[in-house]
């Protein structure tokens, strides 16, 4: 089978697979931001940021290496499978030890409780880590898809229920530890093959040479969010924590469901023709200016119309983020306009060079909220965004040295969407604010979305004919094939 028409049919599943978790969660964020207050948020929002953090290396640690490696053994899959798993003991174990310790550091004693518990999903993401690197290895979505609908789609039911119950932050506890270990116990009972207890060191030592660096730039990547909120509920407290932690999830299951499946596939994709510069060059512009072209006007549409959004979905008590939502919004195109940056230092074995721009990233923003924090949520946020101008340029120059790609391939793609998503909005703002302002917010919003679709079709068939007939066309492909 051709690599377009294997694409084709992985991106399927892939879709799926990103649909059923954003959609799921983005219901269940609806439900629970009505019930659950701005500080029961922020609790959550910090212990699960300790506990994504050390995910970090039970998930990818030989994610990677044994995705892109094409003499990997069940032995390298058995060994690093046994390896994550005492590292996952090792991490919940030290959760609970010093949970103490780390709530009376930020002075919240709820998180004495929360982390603990939140942190078994530690274990529960170590049963299925290996499993999900062999599936994506073999491009066979379909079991990893059938994974993320069970366990996000029961612990979204678990989560509302106790949401609605009154059991207020533990909704959120609830909620991770069972998306995690039902997903992996699902993805365990479906797989015909199943990873054993058995361990060789040098099998480890082989994988750890390449998982190692694309396990410290996963984690700089992740823990830019999250060491961000940790340093504000420091010098801000719990409540903006959880103003900060609403805007961003939302904004992070939009954005993960526009690109979940198209980077679970990236890697894979170009792994198979790593050895081809001119090629890899020639798949990176296409995906990029296929993703930037449905992206882009989703979230300029998200960040013109922040305030109907706000009110229709998650209520009054939230009425002070819209600004922060529309800001998040849009530092989402700097997301996608290198949402293949990361796969592709990955793919021809530079993985490592994404650290120097994250690792100053962090640096920044421990340096600027040191100086800044104290201020207020404003000077937080601006520096949230600040971060973008500094660090991007360096991650295109890293990758021009790593590929020879010029920046104009790098960025291929991008300028016509941008465009017409701005004249999309500015549309939509005028008649939001003129001829819509008598109707109730929940019709305006929906006549909003409407005329923005039908204004940015319109720019692009001008702009960008071609590609736009060529997305069509992509798309009905996607849809009559059959894993």
């Amino acid at each position: 089978m051709d690599l377009r028409k294997l694409a084709t049919r992985a991106l399927a599943w892939t879709t799926l697979e990103s649909a059923a978790l954003s959609g799921l969660s983005f219901i269940t964020l609806l439900v629970l931001s009505h019930y659950l207050s701005p500080k029961e948020f922020g609790i959550a929002a910090i212990a699960l940021g300790v506990v994504q953090l050390l995910n970090v290396p039970v998930e990818v640690l030989f994610h990677d290496a044994l995705v892109r490696s094409e003499s990997a053994t069940e032995s390298h899959f058995n060994s690093a499978f046994s390896f994550t798993l005492v590292m996952s003991v090792i991490l919940c174990g030290g959760c609970w030890l010093l949970s103490g310790w780390f709530s009376h550091k930020m002075d919240m004693p709820e998180l004495a409780t929360v982390l603990p518990w939140m942190s078994v999903s530690l274990v529960g993401m170590a049963m299925g880590s290996i499993l999900m690197a062999q599936q994506r290895r073999n491009l066979q979505f379909r079991a990893l898809a059938l994974r993320s609908l069970v366990g996000r789609g029961i612990a979204a039911a678990v989560a509302i229920t106790m949401s609605i119950r009154g059991y207020g932050v533990w909704a959120l506890v609830a909620q991770q530890v069972l998306l995690v270990s039902l997903g992996s116990m699902t993805l365990w009972l479906a797989s015909p093959w199943r990873p054993k207890l058995r361990f060789q060191w040098l099998h480890v030592r082989e994988l750890l040479g390449f998982g190692l660096h694309s396990t410290l730039t996963t984690f700089l990547g992740l823990a830019t969010q999250r060491v961000f909120l940790l340093l504000v509920g420091g010098y801000l407290g719990s409540y903006i924590v959880g103003c900060f932690s609403l805007v961003f999830r939302a904004t992070d299951m939009l954005r993960d469901l526009m690109s979940g499946a198209v980077s679970q596939l990236a890697l894979p994709l170009f792994a198979r023709v790593q050895s081809d510069f001119a090629r890899l060059a020639g798949v990176y512009t296409q995906a990029l200016r296929l993703t930037f072209f449905i992206a882009c006007p989703v979230f300029v549409l998200l960040a013109g119309c922040a305030g109907d959004v706000v009110r229709v979905a998650f209520g009054d008590k939230w009425l002070e983020v819209p600004v922060y939502l529309s800001i998040s919004a849009a530092l989402a195109l700097q997301f996608f306009a290198r949402i293949f940056s990361g796969p592709m230092f990955r793919a021809v074995g530079r993985a490592e060079l994404p650290n120097i721009a994250l690792g100053i990233q962090i640096g920044y923003l421990v340096l600027g909220m040191a100086l800044f924090g104290k201020y207020g949520a404003a000077y937080a946020m601006a520096l949230w965004v600040s971060r973008v101008l500094v660090t991007t340029p360096i991650d295109a120059w890293l990758l021009r040295r790593a590929t020879g790609m010029k920046l104009g391939q790098q960025f291929a793609g991008t300028l016509d969407p941008l465009i017409a998503s701005i004249a999309m909005v500015i549309v939509v703002m005028v008649i939001g604010q003129g001829p819509l302002q008598g109707l109730p917010v929940i019709a305006r919003l929906s006549v909003e979305i409407a005329v923005g679709v039908a204004c940015y079709l319109s720019f692009m068939l001008l702009f960008e004919r071609t590609l736009t007939k060529q997305l069509f066309s992509f798309l009905r492909q996607a849809a009559t094939l059959r894993a």
